[in-house]
């Protein structure tokens, strides 16, 4: 999800402060889309697993396994431990990283698999 989509989506309202622009949205909001990405994670995790649960045996597959497992615990803290009931106002970059459609091993299985697929949206 891009940012243009989260606007025009109403899940933020855009506000302006002289030249800087921030966006209010809800903890609700927050922990949301932190658990979907979670979930997420989780689906690439099993999807690389062997049929009876061990880590992959390709050293690219095992590393892709281990981020996605610490990201899925990462996210599912973060969530945890928002304020569900607050607003937060939040810089661009912040709205981004919060609603970015996928981490980058997800990328690098499509890569590997030698699948096309989008490009994040992240900036660093």
């Amino acid at each position: 999800m891009c940012l243009a989509e989260i606007l025009v989506s109403r899940e933020v309202v855009e506000m302006h402060n002289g030249n800087e622009v921030t966006y209010q949205v809800t903890g609700e909001k927050i922990a949301t889309r932190l658990l979907e990405r979670a979930a997420s994670a989780d689906k690439v995790v099993e999807e690389l697993l062997g049929p009876d649960g061990s880590d992959p045996d390709s050293p690219c597959e095992a590393g892709i396994v281990q981020a996605a497992r610490e990201d899925a615990r990462r996210l599912r803290l973060r969530a945890e431990h928002i304020d569900r009931q607050a607003t937060f106002t939040v810089s661009a970059g912040t709205l981004q990283d919060i609603f970015l459609d996928e981490a980058h091993y997800g990328q690098e299985l499509r890569a590997m698999r030698g699948e096309p697929g989008a490009v994040s949206e992240r900036r660093w």
